[in-house]
């Protein structure tokens, strides 16, 4: 690639080599000055790893916590509200349906909807959400543990004929793993109406401190891009859509503990016959009170206590974010 994806700019460097999520792999990082955006080489999906990882989900670091979250929505009264309150990804889409759904009733697609869960908790909830996932074994597995919510296709075959037909597309930890994120949004475009919006969460490469770390996400392929801000300010300008982001304070002020940029699953996790190499232990009893917690309402009032016990006035930079992209009507 001589050209950068997302801003189609020539400011592109090869930074360093890395090992690869499995080990015996090595990869080439490169970064784009123009739009900060870092991506691996090759930009290519590797469906062994994701075989081995899928089939190990409750052991693999990282994942383990799909695999939790997936059996927890179905022991909450209100699972959409659980999910917002356990991890910052759901807490922002939340947030935006509910305010949007003051306008409309919203029809929603989730893409890439993995194990179904956020599909169901939204079906759960009163929306009309519908699942996609090109996996015909997730949707199989999703259909059976939570109903009718899912359809097996690719995306771009799925937008082709239903055009204009969603107001809500979420694309929930994807792009990240896609090797031409521009034409896999570009499909998401025109799956939008009019006033369609398109929600696309992601690791932030904006939460770095470090200005000369090129690469403090999940190891290639597993993620093949670590993505700015700015990086979907220039996607979206090259599509004709307008960009907005969500801003995470009003979740990060109240944490008392946060993900860190030094999180165990930034390292290599399967050997080289594709076996986890280290898993991380959980707190069953401790899950199981922030569950009870969350389901009685009283998660956010115990989080404000023990900030005030420990005094903590810290803030936290938000690790995720979640982009608004929008059709710019005035535009050809």
């Amino acid at each position: 690639m001589t050209k950068c994806e997302i801003c189609n700019s020539s400011a592109i460097s090869v930074i360093q080599s890395l090992p690869g999520y499995q080990e015996g792999s090595f990869y080439d990082i490169k970064y784009c000055k123009n739009c900060n955006t870092s991506f691996a080489d090759p930009l290519a999906v590797d469906e062994n790893i994701y075989n081995k990882i899928y089939s190990n989900a409750h052991i693999v670091p990282g994942y383990d916590r799909y695999y939790r979250f997936a059996n927890d929505v179905l022991k909450v009264r209100n699972p959409f509200l659980f999910l917002s309150e356990i991890e910052d990804t759901y807490w922002s889409i939340y947030h935006f349906v509910k305010e949007h759904n003051k306008q409309v009733n919203p029809k929603i697609l989730e893409v890439g909807c993995g194990l179904g869960y956020l599909t169901y908790s939204l079906n759960k909830d009163g929306y009309n959400a519908l699942g996609l996932d090109i996996s015909e074994k997730a949707v199989a597995e999703a259909k059976k543990k939570y109903g009718d919510y899912y359809v097996c296709a690719d995306v771009h075959d799925f937008a082709r004929q239903n055009h204009g037909q969603f107001d809500i597309v979420i694309l929930t930890e994807v792009i990240e793993h896609i090797p031409n994120p521009k034409n896999f949004v570009s499909s998401l475009k025109s799956l939008l109406s009019s006033s369609g919006k398109l929600l696309i969460t992601t690791p932030s490469k904006d939460a770095e401190p470090d200005a000369s770390q090129y690469w403090n996400t999940e190891l290639p392929p597993v993620h093949l891009w670590w993505f700015s801000k700015n990086s979907f300010k220039e996607l979206a300008s090259s599509l004709n859509m307008n960009c907005d982001f969500i801003d995470f304070t009003p979740f990060v002020s109240r944490q008392t503990n946060y993900p860190k940029l030094s999180d165990p699953w930034r390292t290599q996790t399967l050997n080289r016959n594709g076996q986890v190499l280290f898993t991380v232990d959980h707190s069953d009893i401790k899950h199981s009170l922030k569950r009870g917690l969350i389901d009685a309402g009283l998660m956010t009032y115990f989080k404000r206590v023990i900030k005030i016990l420990r005094k903590d006035t810290s803030s936290i930079p938000a690790t995720k974010i979640t982009a608004i992209l929008t059709i710019d009507n005035g535009q050809p």
